[in-house]
Parts: structure tokens; C-alpha cells; sequence
């Protein structure tokens, strides 16, 4: 974002409004911190990027994801959670350590599993 610093938020891309929003989030220094869809315009390369950074320097914080993408949950999430139809289900994770490897077989297999229950 260093070769935009002078431009105004309505001259910047989706993708680059979605990461000075976590950028702004990931600086303050909150103890529970809410992040709602934050990686869901950037691009694959770059979501992966922001969550292992998202992840490190939240670590020691509470944090409440929202997410429709199972492969984000089962990558980065130590708890989840299933909301459909008014009724919240605890899912069990994969353990840790987080965030899993994109190629782990384990977090691929859970991930399939995950997005089963979501077309369920």
C-alpha cells in the first residue's frame, strides 16, 4: 500500500480499502477484536498473506471471525461455529498449531468435511 499513501480512500481498489481496514484493526490494541469477512475481496495470494498476519499479531486477543468460507475457518479458527437457520452448532477444529499449511492433509480433509455440513 506504500505506492498509494497519497491517494484518498475512493481512489483506492476494494482489495486495498480491505486491507488498510485490517491494517487500522491490527494496530489497535483491543483486547477482543470482531473481523467480519475481513479477507473476502483480496485476492488468494494476499488472503493468505493478511491471515497469517492477521493471526500473529492477534494472538494473544479474542477474536470473533465471521466467515462463509470454510477454508478460512478450518485454516486459522481454534473454535467453530455453524449458524443456519437460528441455531448455532459447535464444530470440532482441527487442533492446533494454527494456521495450518494450505497443503496439509489433515486441513484439507477438514475442510472438505466442512463445507459438506454447509451444503447439507
Amino acid at each position: 500500500l506504500l505506492d498509494h499513501i497519497k491517494k484518498f480512500p475512493n481512489q483506492l481498489s476494494g482489495g486495498q480499502k480491505q486491507r488498510v481496514a485490517i491494517a487500522r484493526t491490527l494496530i489497535e490494541n483491543k483486547p477482543i477484536v470482531l473481523l467480519d469477512e475481513p479477507f473476502s475481496s483480496l485476492d488468494i495470494k494476499t488472503r493468505i498473506e493478511m491471515q497469517e498476519l492477521a493471526f500473529k499479531l492477534l494472538e494473544n486477543r479474542t477474536v470473533l471471525l465471521i466467515t462463509h468460507d470454510p477454508h478460512e475457518a478450518s485454516r486459522i479458527c481454534n473454535n467453530i461455529f455453524l449458524f443456519e437457520d437460528k441455531i448455532l452448532t459447535s464444530i470440532e477444529p482441527l487442533p492446533p498449531p494454527f494456521p495450518k499449511k494450505i497443503n496439509d492433509k489433515k486441513f484439507i480433509n477438514f475442510q472438505l468435511s466442512l463445507l459438506k455440513k454447509l451444503r447439507a
